[in-house]
Formats: structure tokens, C-alpha cells, sequence
């Protein structure tokens, strides 16, 4: 697939994703510059397309960096009401098209720091297209990964009944509205960009929302977007990478992700002689209006856990504002 096909294909991924809920979308409201967005499915599906390009980029900035590999998924492998406890009942799995020795040793150290967290690398290949079958499973256990069967993985997530996505995209669902199609596209085509980082997205975006999430139950997710891994120096690193204008001067995270983040310090913190660190890395732009690229900024993610509070905008569910910490742009770190 070359990168157009790509980018179309994670489009009907992502619309279908944010499409499949028992009821009905709700009119959304009016925000500048969105005045093409309707209900709350197309503003979700929006909001996740445009979460795609700060890690796009950064995908691009630091490919062929030795120690900046892909981050993975921690999820719950049943849903609970409350803050979800991704140290148990959680499997982590990343999708990747290279089982390369660098994930050896982050997942020696992520089963130290979390024992009750199963552990699997997903390998795709894209000879076999988009689909089940693209996929090749390994476990990780006593320090190896081990080839398992497709059933190993799934059987520990209850199965939908009558409601799979890979039959749901033969059927007919509404279709995107061509304006918001051509934003969607318009938003991920970065050129400078490569294909095989395009393609590493959309593997990973099939896996969970469709072969994962598609067919089976399951708990509250979260994801890591990339892993810095320092052997020498003995450092870990996981980077939450988002494109943002500021607000006031400042730039903020969701407030329902730091219990996560406060739950991974505590549990790497048991690693003797490593150092580790949540890190929130910002590709910062002018503003809704003006995209001009001002700069990279990063932060310890500790430093937003007593940071003010103020309302966000609308999810990537598409249900409602979502609080956010702030610290001002000062407050941040520039990339140089």
C-alpha cells in the first residue's frame, strides 16, 4: 500500500471505530473552526485523527534513533467502574513489523516492575493484508518470547456475541461526510513523513480497534506511544507525545491519565540502580487557526499531578470535556 491507501484505510479504521456504540449520536456543539462537525461520533472520530499527528511526526524525527522504540497497549482485561489498576488483570502487548532485541529488554523490565501484567509482542506482516491473519503472536515468559497460538492471547478476554467489528465493516454504516473525510486526510498526510511509520500506525490501530476491541470485552486501555530505553545509562522513559496550541499560555493533559502514570512510577520505582520517568513531549503549534510549528517542549509528567486544573475540550469518546492539568509554556522544557 502506498502511503494514500494507507492514510484511507486509517481513516475507515478510526470512523468505524467511533461509529460503533448502541446509541445515538448526540448534535455536537459548535467550536471554531469545526463548524463542519455535526454530532458527538464525528467529533470523536476527528479528535482521534488529530491526536495521530504530534506522533507522527515524532515517529519521523527519531527514526533510526537506537534507543526510542514503539510504546504498546496496557489493558484492563475487564472492565471496573472507578480508577482502573493497570499492575494486574492487565495484559500489555505492542504491535510492531520488527521482534528486535531492544523489546527483550524493556519487557525483562516491565515483568520485573509489574508481575501481574501478561506479557505479548504482536509481529505484523503486510503480505497478508489487513486482516487476522497478519498478525503473529508472542508471550513473554522466563525471559523469551514464545511463538502462541491466536486463541492463547484472545481467550483471556470475553468474547462479543453478534456484535464484531470484522463482520460489522461489510455492513453498511453511515458513511464519512466527504468534508470531514477530506479534513481527516488533509490532517494526516504529513510529507516528510515515511510510509513504514504510516504503516506501523494503522497495524496497530487494526489490531486494537478491530481484531482486539472489534470482537472481544475489555477493560479500560491505555497506551504508551513510544519507549525510550538507555541501557548504558540504565534509564526507561515512557513519552506521551501530543500536538497542542496553548491556552492561555499554557498546554495541558487529561486528568483521567495521570493515575496511570502515577501507578507506573510507583511500580518502576522497585527496580534497583534504573531510572524512570513518565515524560509528556509536545509538538506546539500557533493555534486552531494558525498550525505553524513553534517548537518541541517536554515535562516530567509528575509536574502536572499538582498543576492547576481547567476544563478541556471534548474526548476522543466524543462524550464530554475532559479536566485537564496545566502548566504554562515556561513551565516546560524545550527541545533542542
Amino acid at each position: 500500500m502506498n502511503k494514500s491507501e494507507v492514510i484511507n484505510e486509517l481513516i475507515n479504521i478510526l470512523w468505524l471505530s467511533a461509529n460503533n456504540r448502541l446509541s445515538l449520536p448526540s448534535p455536537s456543539r459548535k467550536v471554531k473552526g469545526r463548524e463542519f462537525i455535526t454530532n458527538t461520533y464525528e467529533n470523536a472520530f476527528y479528535n482521534r485523527v488529530l491526536g495521530f499527528k504530534g506522533e507522527l511526526h515524532y515517529s519521523q524525527r527519531t527514526c533510526g534513533v537506537n534507543n526510542i522504540i514503539n510504546g504498546g497497549w496496557f489493558v484492563n482485561q475487564e472492565w471496573c467502574d472507578g480508577t482502573a489498576d493497570f499492575t494486574k488483570d492487565t495484559v500489555y502487548f505492542t504491535v510492531t513489523s520488527s521482534r528486535s532485541e531492544k523489546y527483550q529488554l524493556l519487557y525483562s523490565l516491565i515483568s520485573k516492575a509489574l508481575p501481574g501484567v501478561e506479557l505479548y509482542l504482536i509481529e505484523y506482516s503486510v503480505d497478508a493484508g489487513l486482516s487476522k491473519q497478519s498478525f503473529t503472536i508472542y508471550s513473554f515468559r522466563n525471559k523469551q518470547f514464545c511463538l502462541i497460538p491466536h486463541n492463547k492471547f484472545f481467550e483471556q478476554f470475553k468474547e462479543k456475541v453478534n456484535s464484531s467489528k470484522l463482520s460489522s465493516m461489510k455492513t453498511k454504516i453511515s458513511e464519512i461526510p466527504s468534508e470531514l473525510k477530506n479534513r481527516a486526510y488533509e490532517a494526516l498526510l504529513i510529507d516528510e513523513v515515511d510510509n513504514e511509520i504510516y504503516l506501523d500506525v494503522l497495524y496497530d490501530r487494526y489490531f486494537f480497534d478491530i481484531v482486539l476491541s472489534g470482537s472481544y470485552k475489555k477493560g479500560r486501555p491505555t497506551d504508551i506511544d513510544h519507549v525510550q530505553l538507555n541501557a548504558d545509562k540504565k534509564q526507561l522513559m515512557f513519552i506521551d507525545v501530543k500536538e497542542k496550541y496553548p491556552y492561555k499560555n499554557k498546554v495541558g493533559i487529561n486528568e483521567d491519565h495521570l493515575p496511570f502514570f502515577i501507578q507506573m512510577e510507583s511500580a518502576f520505582r522497585n527496580i534497583s540502580d534504573w531510572k524512570f520517568d513518565n515524560r509528556y513531549l509536545v509538538r506546539l503549534t500557533n493555534g486552531a487557526d494558525d498550525p505553524s510549528f513553534r517548537g518541541w517542549y517536554h515535562q516530567s509528567i509528575s509536574h502536572f499531578y499538582e498543576a492547576d486544573s481547567a476544563g478541556g475540550n471534548l474526548g476522543q469518546n466524543g462524550t464530554g470535556a475532559m479536566e485537564t492539568k496545566m502548566l504554562s509554556i515556561e513551565e516546560m522544557r524545550r527541545v533542542v
